[in-house]
């Protein structure tokens, strides 16, 4: 039971960061590396073909996950700019992060590699890590500026670098104001409309769009104060 509980609170604890929603979209690569190597460590007494078997499972799961556009956000997290992305001996995973990056760029540019839109902003995502293009990239400032991009606002404060410091990079700044500002779970937005549904139904249904609209904010900030009393009281 103890290996069963280690194995399964990095998931749930994944799926409730997840599912509260939000803008967080360059977190969720740290989050499903760090419940990969939880589970690696908590099944490691158990038996290799055993052991094997779940972390592949959650291999796969975190893979399902993980798609480009959260490789994208986290790449263009200013407090990642990290040149062994494109020089060196690039490690296995950084090479995975790159090739799913540029999926992604490849995907809003309308999927033509020989488009020069898309040169130019893989261009300009290496010479965001590699320090080596013309681009200042905000100079001094920038830099005291990307200090802010860590923790609970990480994704936010990237979203605010890139607005104030990426006007260089025309095409990648374009890209990431619309990847670190996208709603990263649509689990709040279904909570939504199932509260508006509880509310207004057929007895209830002649209440005016205001009157509704305050329920449902009321009825979700009462759960919501809930849930992180919970969560608290657990943390505890």
């Amino acid at each position: 039971m103890d290996i069963l509980r280690a194995v399964m609170e990095p998931a749930y604890d994944l799926l409730r960061k997840m599912g509260r929603g939000g803008l967080c979209m360059s977190r969720v690569v740290k989050w499903t590396g760090r419940l990969a190597g939880e589970v690696e460590a908590a099944v490691r007494p158990l038996e290799d073909g055993l052991a094997d078997q779940i972390f592949w499972c959650v291999q796969e799961t975190v893979a399902h996950v993980c798609d480009p556009a959260h490789a994208a956000a986290h790449l263009l997290c200013p407090m990642r700019r990290w040149m062994q992305y494109y020089s060196g001996v690039v490690k296995h995973e950084d090479k995975r992060l790159v090739r799913e990056a540029e999926r992604y760029i490849l995907s809003q540019i309308g999927f033509d590699e020989r488009r020069k839109e898309y040169r130019d902003a893989v261009l300009q995502l290496r010479g965001f890590h590699t320090c080596t293009s013309t681009c200042a990239w905000g100079g001094v400032r920038a830099c005291a500026a990307a200090e802010m991009c860590v923790g609970e606002q990480e994704t936010v404060e990237s979203g605010l670098w890139w607005s104030q410091y990426g006007g260089c990079a025309p095409e990648l700044q374009r890209i990431a104001l619309r990847v670190l500002y996208m709603w990263t779970c649509s689990s709040p937005a279904e909570q939504n409309w199932a509260i508006h549904e509880s509310i207004h139904t057929k007895k209830r249904n002649r209440l005016l769009f205001p009157k509704v609209t305050k329920l449902v904010h009321a009825t979700f900030g009462s759960s919501e104060r809930w849930w992180r009393f919970g969560c608290s009281v657990d943390s505890g």
